[in-house]
């Protein structure tokens, strides 16, 4: 076949079938100056106030209910409430660092995937999204089955959709390097930093989904730089440091921790082109949490080349171009700050108390809570 030839398919398995029996060291380990898993920078120990179960603390007060969809909760008012205060302070130290807001599209094209390698990585951890076909009569026979049967005719109804042409955003800062795509820089334009604080991220959990620490559908902030190789090290670093003084403001003990999991890398694995990679690619804000655990609350992640290449960036000067993203886990910074400081605003921090007024009371309902 011509177009197997002509796209370098044979090349592409004799090249896979040889990496995958010779393939002895994940990438981060080989690549990394620190081992995955070590910890470079962390807080004062400080005390956990709950604890008992959270999430049915919660459920028991009305602050959260739980959700038809596996890993999605409908969060209410007194949380909503205090969820505002800690992005507002998150944004508070961001604004810091000059970044500027955009709003990012949540729903995002194959095509842009593919360039960021993703399906290579994690393609089971993404929710897929299509769109239906236009004809009437392929939904009239829907209707038909839905009011006769009473239940939903999910085989009809996958007879009318189309395949999927894009996912809900895992990431959150794929926008940004599409925005750029094919786009020429000049130095003096250096660095560019965008955030986005607009919606939800979506990944798929699986099994992995429980109560509020784990779930599909969460919300972060998402910073996403660019520039030359010294200033995305750099931006990088402040971001770390305004993490942890969100961290230590939050009444939070933390640490932060060389990741082993950068979702774009499993892209690279197998290929033989000649890229520019950071000391550490990943840097986990991880939190501790009862039984002396740990979660993760947000990542400083530093691309080199890989999305500078993957998107064709180019510049009009002699030297690189990399970027790097930090993403601020509020969904969990919740979770963990209520674990640390309790459901009475009387005793939460300073940076949390004055951005809350009075929290707000749950709907009274006979049988709920």
């Amino acid at each position: 076949d011509d177009a197997v030839l002509k796209n370098n398919v044979i090349d592409r398995i004799i090249r896979w079938i040889k990496n995958e029996s010779t393939y002895q060291e994940d990438m981060v380990f080989r690549v990394s100056s620190i081992a995955p898993g070590t910890t470079i920078k962390k807080s004062k120990p400080r005390e956990i106030l709950i604890k008992e179960n959270l999430n049915t603390i919660l459920l028991e007060k009305g602050w959260i209910n739980q959700f038809p969809g596996r890993g999605q909760w409908m969060y209410l008012g007194p949380y909503a409430t205090l969820f505002r205060a800690i992005q507002d302070y998150c944004k508070e130290k961001i604004n810091e660092l000059g970044f500027i807001e955009c709003l990012f599209p949540k729903m995002i094209h194959t095509d842009v995937m593919m360039r960021m390698k993703y399906f290579e990585g994690l393609p089971e951890g993404m929710f897929y999204v299509s769109f239906p076909e236009r004809e009437p009569e392929l939904f009239q026979k829907f209707k038909a089955q839905l009011k006769i049967y009473n239940e939903l005719p999910l085989d009809t109804l996958e007879e009318a959709l189309n395949p999927p042409f894009a996912v809900l955003a895992p990431a959150q800062c794929e926008p940004f390097y599409q925005f750029f795509s094919k786009q020429i820089l000049e130095k003096d334009a250096l660095p560019i930093k965008f955030c986005d604080y607009s919606g939800y991220t979506y990944r798929n959990e699986g099994g992995g989904t429980g109560g509020l620490e784990r779930v599909s559908e969460f919300q972060r902030i998402e910073t996403v730089y660019l520039g030359t190789p010294e200033m995305v090290e750099e931006i990088a670093d402040k971001t770390q440091d305004a993490f942890t003084t969100v961290c230590d403001g939050l009444g939070l003990e933390w640490f932060v921790e060389v990741g082993d999991d950068p979702f774009y890398l499993s892209g690279r694995k197998y290929d033989d082109k000649e890229l520019q990679y950071p000391k550490i690619f990943k840097r986990e804000i991880r939190v501790k949490t009862q039984k002396d655990e740990s979660i993760s609350i947000g990542s400083v992640n530093v691309h080199g080349t890989h999305f500078v290449d993957g998107f064709k960036i180019k510049n009009n000067f002699h030297g690189d171009l990399w970027t790097g993203c930090t993403g601020f886990g509020v969904s969990r910074m919740v979770f963990v700050f209520l674990l640390y400081n309790g459901l009475d605003p009387k005793k939460w921090p300073e940076v949390v108390k004055k951005r809350v007024n009075d929290l707000p009371d749950i709907p009274k309902i006979l049988n709920w809570p």
